[in-house]
């Protein structure tokens, strides 16, 4: 069974057909709110279960609060922790700090927490946006909010963003195993509505470039979680041409294929978009797309902290270099 959702400020406005201002002077007993408009807050309050943050309320009448509002996919996957302490170096005076969330794998939840963080008066917000509509943000700019996404662009609504060369550095792993004479190269990774995307048209682009053919069937792109990779891997070893190489495209594809390869017995060559702390201890050591997090998270931040100074200027994209780090793991030879 569900858990059911939790009321906010902004359910109780849209109940009683009233602002969300006139929701909180209501609530606080302000005396500028009409007694017919106050009847109509309680009302919807009371049938939405809705119960006043206290936190949010202490917030309210201090003014806005120097925290930074940072949404993330999963602050448990390190490289968020990355993003966290860039934005925190961005940031680093006594007075402010981080209000942190995580959507994990609740999509449906990317409105419900932008709310929640709008509500606490964030003085920024920066977003790892996870459904394919981002166009509730609108309103918050135009509020005054600054908002920054991060690692992948929003769609529906013009804000800045910062990302990384997805396409480009994935061009480069892969042409890289070209180089290294592999022609059968697998492609594997997790769904996503940008990151995979683009990472998948870099390898394709590779591909092209060398003048070799993309076998879909070497390409799977909605491996669900890091111990479905095996599966997967030895799907693709019974094919007459089993591939000898694999361009790992995230972190949780990447742990998920090293913890398998003994029990696969399969040593392909290997390069993976982002670093992450087993490639420096697996042997071959792993080379990686170098996708920096904290670099991510500090960018965003000072993003954000233009708007604050006055930038009023239009949305802007920055994209952030994704080079090479030369290891061992892509040097083993085709067989």
């Amino acid at each position: 069974m569900m858990a059911r959702r939790v009321a906010t400020l902004s359910d109780v406005a849209a109940r009683a057909g009233v602002s969300p201002k006139t929701v909180s002077r209501a609530l606080n007993n302000e005396g500028n709110v009409r007694p017919d408009k106050v009847a109509k807050v309680l009302a919807a309050a009371t049938e939405l279960g809705f119960k006043p943050n206290e936190f949010a309320r202490l917030l309210r009448t201090r003014g806005t609060t120097s925290m930074f509002g940072v949404v993330t996919a999963d602050v448990g996957d390190p490289f968020w922790s990355g993003v966290l302490r860039g934005v925190e170096a961005a940031i680093a005076r006594p007075d402010r700090f981080i209000l942190s969330a995580s959507l994990r794998d609740r999509d449906d939840h990317e409105h419900d927490i932008v709310s929640a963080m709008v509500e606490r008066r964030v003085m920024a917000l920066l977003l790892v946006p996870t459904t394919d509509d981002q166009s509730h943000l609108a309103a918050v700019t135009a509020a005054g909010t600054p908002v920054v996404c991060l690692d992948r662009p929003a769609r529906g609504a013009d804000i800045d963003a910062v990302v990384a060369d997805d396409s480009g550095g994935a061009e480069r792993g892969v042409r890289l195993l070209v180089d290294h004479g592999h022609r059968r190269i697998a492609f594997l990774a997790t769904p996503s509505i940008y990151t995979t995307g683009e990472r998948l048209i870099g390898y394709r682009n590779a591909l092209s470039a060398a003048d070799l053919p993309a076998d879909e069937q070497l390409i799977d792109a909605a491996i669900p979680s890091a111990d479905q990779v095996e599966p997967v891997i030895r799907r693709m070893l019974a094919f007459d041409e089993p591939p000898t190489a694999v361009f790992s495209s995230n972190v949780a594809v990447s742990i998920g294929l090293l913890s398998r390869l003994r029990a696969l017995r399969w040593a392909p060559a290997i390069v993976a978009f982002s670093d992450f702390d087993a490639a420096l201890i697996a042997e071959p050591m792993v080379t990686v797309v170098h996708n920096d997090p904290v670099e991510l998270g500090r960018c965003a931040a000072e993003l954000a902290l233009e708007r604050l100074a006055g930038y009023r200027g239009p949305p802007r994209m920055v994209r952030l270099d994704t080079p090479l780090l030369l290891r061992e793991s892509h040097r083993l030879v085709r067989r």
